[in-house]
């Protein structure tokens, strides 16, 4: 069988590790039978090919709705023409359904299946705009002949019940060969800890506004723990600033900005946490999206403190490593920092079963069942 992804996109890009994470796995298991055809808008990505062959159609801008956009996705198009593979899994962005609309009229029916794979819901925070997103987006993947999505609830909310093409929920993943636990980082990196027994909390993300990065710090500051807990933020974006005149302000010495950090070393950070934070809002734009980080958290030994919306449930529903609070924003988390303190001792005890539950999301037992789907689907409809 060979297969194609295609996305506007770089291929291995902040915000995209789950199309990288899975046309890998997917190589691995077809090698030579699989293309990716992605943009570039700077220096080429082919060393991080691996099992795959990359194809760079080179673009002025990523942005959608573009002349370029649509000039990626016609050229992209014509790129399948001539690679002929037996399935195609188009990454949602606005305009993809000119892939399947073009390749289909230039092969008949020799044209490949055609996935179009959904990441999330709309991100307007406006009400009508988000329903047009949405709307959109259901409307588009009518040029496809399946769906995929990352979360069931994800899809009940773009096309409730009754939509005539097959939905398929093909989650995101983790590497647990790249995500495990590391005892000497974590006996080198606490060795910062002015005390041995201090509980530390990491959260680890871009500071954007959507993260609300502000009512962790906020929360961590009124649960009032200070020489019992400490706090470390990985990541760097736009509340960089915000987060750091906080910090100086309230005075929280306890709570450190570490910047941005490499991909690689993220599981040496991990492995130096008690408990890492994945704090969500029921008005968030991304409550229903299930983070990656969560499952980076879990494969690495690491308990969770979540907030209590449907996208963390996903991963961590029925989970002896999670520690639910409720999702009301501050209030909810500074409860939550506070019970974490008084469940620590429980919490350690369930590093193995952190692990076995992320495991089960190992990128390649979810490329296997992908394909074995594949293998099984209908001919495309004409």
């Amino acid at each position: 069988m060979k297969v194609a992804f295609v996305h506007l996109n770089r291929y291995r890009e902040i915000g995209s590790t789950d199309f990288f994470e899975l046309s890998q796995a997917v190589g691995a298991l077809l090698p030579g039978s699989v293309d990716v055809i992605v943009a570039r808008d700077g220096e080429s990505q082919a060393e991080h090919a691996g099992p795959v062959r990359i194809h760079e159609l080179p673009v002025a801008t990523r942005r959608v709705w573009t002349r370029e956009s649509l000039l990626f996705y016609r050229r992209a198009a014509e790129l399948l023409c001539k690679l002929r593979p037996d399935a195609v899994m188009v990454t949602f962005d606005r305009g993809a359904a000119l892939i399947p609309l073009i390749v289909r009229r230039k092969a008949g029916v020799a044209a490949p299946i055609f996935i179009h794979h959904i990441c999330s819901v709309s991100f307007a925070a406006n009400r009508l705009r988000y329903r047009l997103g949405n709307f959109l987006t259901r409307s588009e993947s009518y040029a496809f002949d399946a769906v995929t999505t990352i979360a069931p609830e994800i899809a009940a909310e773009i096309y409730g019940t009754g939509f005539p093409r097959p939905i398929r929920i093909v989650p995101i993943g983790v590497n647990p060969d790249k995500f495990f636990f590391r005892p000497q980082a974590r006996q080198r990196l606490r060795m910062e800890l002015p005390h041995d027994d201090e509980f530390l909390f990491v959260f680890v993300s871009t500071l954007s506004a959507n993260k609300s990065v502000d009512q962790i710090v906020e929360a961590f500051s009124r649960a009032e723990l200070r020489g019992r807990a400490r706090l470390w933020i990985a990541g760097d974006g736009e509340l960089k600033g915000k987060i750091e005149t906080i910090i100086r302000e309230k005075g929280l010495d306890h709570v450190k900005l570490l910047g941005r950090i490499g991909y690689e070393r993220v599981p040496e950070l991990l492995s130096a946490a008690d408990m890492a934070v994945s704090h969500m809002t029921r008005d968030s734009r991304s409550y229903l999206q299930p983070p990656i980080k969560v499952l980076e958290y879990l494969a690495t030994g690491i308990p969770v403190l979540a907030s209590d919306v449907p996208g963390n449930r996903f991963y961590l529903d029925g989970c002896p490593s999670a520690l639910f609070y409720e999702a009301s924003g501050v209030g909810g988390l500074t409860a939550g920092f506070r019970s974490a303190l008084d469940e620590r001792e429980r919490l350690a005890a369930t590093r193995q079963s952190a692990r076995a539950a992320a495991t089960s999301f190992a990128w390649r037992r979810i490329a296997r069942e992908m394909l074995d789907w594949l293998q099984g689907a209908r001919a495309p409809s004409p």
